[in-house]
């Protein structure tokens, strides 16, 4: 059995136009690689942590902007690569502060509400390092993301503004987020 000929980008673009998922997903595999390249020869040594989340934003932005789109000059790359080049500049735009004082003062340790959450326990057990560890091994954007989402209360609307990115983006971000705070908190389940 052989495997049939993958469309031609002009009818992918085409069908993705029209809201096809599948389209696009083929879209993507093409494309990943070279927008994962371009990425990362742009971002600091230190900062490609960062990388996998913009990539991930120069999809979603492409995706969400799909019936915009219009050939022109350089085709379907270098427009994907023109939404990428944008959010890396953007990114080095804006600033990349480690979170240092993440706990407030607790006075009611004994609450059985605040002690199921691990970032609470951790809190109220005063090991706020082992939380600056935790923290540590997120991404910068990821930090920045749980900094408005978690201690300055930000929505997700207003999280997405902040870091300019859509509200699906910040969503996905901040899972990740979160589950990178329970591999490290959490690492035996």
């Amino acid at each position: 059995m052989t495997t049939p000929p993958a469309p031609d980008l002009a009818t992918l673009v085409a069908r993705a136009k029209t809201g096809d998922a599948a389209a696009f997903a083929e879209l993507y595999t093409l494309h990943r690689p070279t927008i994962r390249r371009v990425v990362y020869a742009r971002m600091r040594h230190g900062a490609r942590r960062d990388a996998d989340d913009l990539i991930a934003e120069t999809f979603t932005r492409a995706w969400a902007n799909m019936p915009r789109f219009t050939w022109q000059g350089g085709g379907f790359a270098a427009w994907l690569t023109r939404i990428a080049t944008n959010l890396v500049r953007d990114w080095h735009k804006a600033p990349h502060t480690r979170i240092t004082e993440p706990c407030g003062d607790y006075t009611d340790v004994d609450s059985p509400d605040l002690t199921a959450d691990p970032a609470e326990r951790v809190c109220l057990a005063g090991d706020v390092e082992q939380l600056r560890a935790a923290l540590g091994e997120l991404t910068a954007m990821q930090q920045r993301c749980v900094d408005l989402r978690v201690y300055r209360e930000r929505t997700i609307k207003e999280t997405a503004e902040v870091l300019g990115m859509t509200e699906g983006a910040v969503k996905a971000l901040f899972h990740r987020a979160v589950l990178g705070l329970r591999r490290v908190w959490e690492p035996d389940g």
